[in-house]
């Protein structure tokens, strides 16, 4: 808990700073990470989008397509109706 809490602070940090252009090699650097930190994350949330787009689709295809082909009954609550 105190690991996303710390991220969350640091990026917020990151997110305010304004840029100095006479910063040292450790600001540098620590700007450096942020930016590659930040790519990593987008690309890892596009990728967790289309994951979940693919296993709603396959989810579908089984439960509207495969089930109703082999005749297999899903147990549903009362009321339900499908």
């Amino acid at each position: 808990m105190f690991v996303v809490v710390g991220i969350n602070i640091i990026g917020a940090l990151m997110a305010i700073a304004q840029p100095n252009s006479a910063a040292g090699p450790l600001s540098l650097a620590l700007r450096t990470r942020g930016a590659l930190l930040a790519d990593a994350f987008s690309k890892v949330v596009v990728a967790q989008f289309w994951i979940a787009a693919i296993n709603t689709a396959f989810t579908a295809a089984l439960l509207f397509v495969a089930f109703p082909i082999f005749d297999v009954n899903i147990p549903t609550p009362a009321g339900w109706s499908c």
